[in-house]
């Protein structure tokens, strides 16, 4: 069942609850992975040139804050290489 964990209905809620967002994005810290949406080969969201400029700023600051380099992409393009 959709939202079923804790963890998980609590992030649901604050993501309905924001207005005005920039931007959502999956970051797998074990993988160095910052993933924006979407997950299928054929369709990107309008904004994905937006969405990988705010996620390349995001993996900017994580690298000037602690060294690790993250990669950017949607899945397909990230991990289908």
């Amino acid at each position: 069942m959709a939202f079923s964990e804790s963890e998980t209905k609590a992030l649901s809620k604050l993501v309905r609850s924001t207005r005005n967002k920039l931007a959502y994005f999956s970051i797998h810290s074990y993988s160095q992975y910052i993933l924006a949406p979407y997950a299928c080969k054929s369709k990107k969201p309008e904004n994905i040139k937006h969405l990988i400029e705010v996620a390349g700023k995001v993996k900017e600051a994580i690298y000037e804050e602690s060294g690790n380099r993250y990669f950017v992409g949607t899945p397909p393009d990230v991990l289908c290489k």
